[in-house]
């Protein structure tokens, strides 16, 4: 995945098209649905998803969200949850 090609407008498009209710913020269901029509649902992606969730409140605003992506643009290697949490929100939109 190229990350130059990563611009706001697509961090606020992926971001909306996992926001199916459009209330601005990410919620376990909406992840699970999101991951479930692309066929690529785990455990595993379930936990680093989880990991974006900073206030520990069950939901995923846009600020929480734009951060992660934030420093997964840094993180040259990739290895950390909400890396390659984000790394799969992007392969999958």
């Amino acid at each position: 995945m190229n990350r130059e090609n990563i611009t706001q407008e697509k961090v606020q498009a992926v971001f909306k098209a996992i926001d199916t209710d459009g209330d601005g913020c990410i919620t376990g269901p909406e992840i699970v649905d999101f991951l479930e029509k692309r066929g690529s649902l785990s455990p595993q992606k379930l936990r680093d998803f989880g990991r974006l969730d900073q206030e520990r409140d069950g939901r995923i605003d846009f600020d929480e969200f734009e951060y992660a992506v934030n420093q997964w643009y840094f993180d040259l290697e990739g290895d950390s949850p909400e890396a390659r949490a984000v790394e799969e929100i992007f392969r999958q939109a």
